[in-house]
């Protein structure tokens, strides 16, 4: 299938950016705010992590807009069951025989695997869904805040030197950045499904360009952490500044070695 293929990209891109976004974090964090790195390491492990179970392990192959799907990934190739990849991700099996009379043309293999339905009441998954993203929205409006508050207007603030100010503050609008950038990978999806399940539409196209978009968010992400922070992008045109100019070298080398010798 396409979407396995993709997943399969989207983690060989992926995997090595998260290795250099653990080394940039653990290596080249400046001292000042080294009170963050436990956060931003365990940040990027879970991403990690959750990447790794969708575009290898589990790869979710959504059936929009009835809240179902199937796994087509790794464990599924070993004979683990979807039941029990289902508790991994989270997901609540209730039944299967109603997906395939409202989404008749789907591939032919489907009709014979084990799909999961989170729901048949779309109502009810929709209200769950709105609760989850309110409060999502919540904690991370109240966070904001409250540090915003803390970095500009707090008097506590003020007993630390101008220089960690300073920093501090480009640290925070650099993970406002990091955060907000990946998530607007994400808001074509959810809005995506929306739609799909309000006017009851089905396009497996769609739905695996939906999966993609939700693929790349971790890696777009830890990508986002790398190209942000100063120390970490430094590090990164460091890299590729030695590359080019040892592509350069090599280059010219050759052009030395192929040009013909002149005799008198």
């Amino acid at each position: 299938m396409f979407l396995k293929y993709a997943a399969h990209s989207i983690s060989l891109i992926g995997i090595p950016i998260y290795f250099f976004g653990f080394y940039c974090v653990i290596w080249k964090t400046p001292k000042n705010v080294k009170s963050v790195k436990k956060c931003m390491i365990i940040s990027c492990l879970w991403c990690l992590i959750q990447d790794i179970d969708l575009t290898l392990l589990t790869i979710p192959f959504i059936l929009i807009p009835t809240y179902s799907g199937l796994p087509i990934g790794a464990m599924s190739k070993v004979g683990i069951s979807t039941k029990i990849q289902t508790i991994i991700g989270l997901f609540i099996i209730v039944a299967r025989n109603r997906v395939f009379k409202i989404l008749p043309n789907l591939y032919p293999t489907i009709y014979t695997s084990d799909v999961f339905v989170i729901s048949e009441d779309l109502s009810l998954v929709s209200t769950y869904f709105c609760l989850y993203l309110s409060n999502m929205i919540g904690q991370l409006v109240f966070f904001s805040a409250v540090t915003f508050y803390n970095l500009y207007f707090s008097k506590e603030n003020l007993i630390l030197s101008k220089n960690t100010r300073i920093l501090q503050r480009k640290l925070f609008i650099g993970v406002c950045i990091q955060v907000t950038l990946p998530l607007t990978l994400v808001v074509f999806p959810f809005l995506s499904i929306f739609y799909c399940c309000v006017f009851n539409y089905h396009n497996q196209t769609l739905n695996n360009f939906m999966s993609i978009a939700v693929y790349l968010h971790g890696t777009l992400s830890v990508l986002t952490m790398i190209i942000i922070h100063p120390p970490y992008r430094k590090l990164l045109l460091n890299f590729f500044r030695c590359k080019i100019e040892k592509q350069i070298k090599v280059h010219s080398l050759v052009l030395m070695n192929t040009r013909p010798s002149t005799t008198y």
